[in-house]
């Protein structure tokens, strides 16, 4: 996962194909292009990896506490 932000650069393009008109796909990409483990972004959101596989499969919805503690944190895991 670390390299992907590399990779991204050596290729001049994001290789890969996400919905970025959801968030799940925002969250995925942002995740990819910085490099962040899963891990990290459970960290980030403030949730345990079921509620981030919550996340990913649609099954439930980010709280607005837990994405404005994504979007606060962001630039130190970056």
């Amino acid at each position: 996962m670390k390299y992907f932000p590399k990779i991204s650069a050596f290729l001049e393009y994001f290789p890969f194909e996400l919905d970025t008109n959801k968030l799940l796909g925002k969250l995925k990409q942002y995740r990819f292009i910085n490099g962040l483990t899963q891990n990290a972004c459970t960290q980030i959101l403030g949730v345990d990896a079921g509620g981030l596989s919550c996340y990913k499969t649609g099954y439930i919805t980010p709280h607005v506490k837990s994405l404005k503690s994504f979007l606060a944190k962001r630039e130190y895991f970056s």
